[in-house]
This record gives structure tokens, C-alpha cells and sequence, in this order.
């Protein structure tokens, strides 16, 4: 919820957005994210992002879905 509006962020800058809402250091600890795709019912299709890329892909992505 804390990433809305921040489509011009960069992945680095969202992992040090991310340890700073939960007060940990930055160096101190890895960050994954994985993007959860609904594919069924109850069945989730899981994206590893990896690299700004798929992070540029992943909020365009859900730009799209929330303007549905």
C-alpha cells in the first residue's frame, strides 16, 4: 500500500523506502521482492524482481490494473 505514487521510484530507492517503514538498516539486511499474480481461486503465479527492469515492468503493470 506505501508504494502508491511512486512510479518514478527507482528498485533501490523502494527497497530503502521499504527498511525505513520497517526501521531496519538498509546494510543490514536483504530485501526481495516478489510480485504476486492471482491466477486461479486461490493460486498465486510468484515474480521475482530482480533488477530495475522488473521493477519498471511490475509498477506499470499495476498502474494498469488500478485504472480498470
Amino acid at each position: 500500500m506505501f508504494l502508491n505514487d511512486t512510479s518514478d521510484v527507482s528498485f533501490e530507492d523502494t527497497k530503502n523506502i521499504i527498511c525505513g517503514r520497517v526501521e531496519l538498516n538498509y546494510n543490514d539486511v536483504e530485501i526481495d521482492i516478489i510480485l504476486r499474480c492471482l491466477v486461479g481461486e486461490y493460486q498465486y503465479f510468484f515474480i521475482p524482481i530482480i533488477c530495475e527492469v522488473d521493477f519498471k515492468n511490475m509498477m506499470e503493470m499495476s498502474s494498469k490494473v488500478e485504472q480498470r
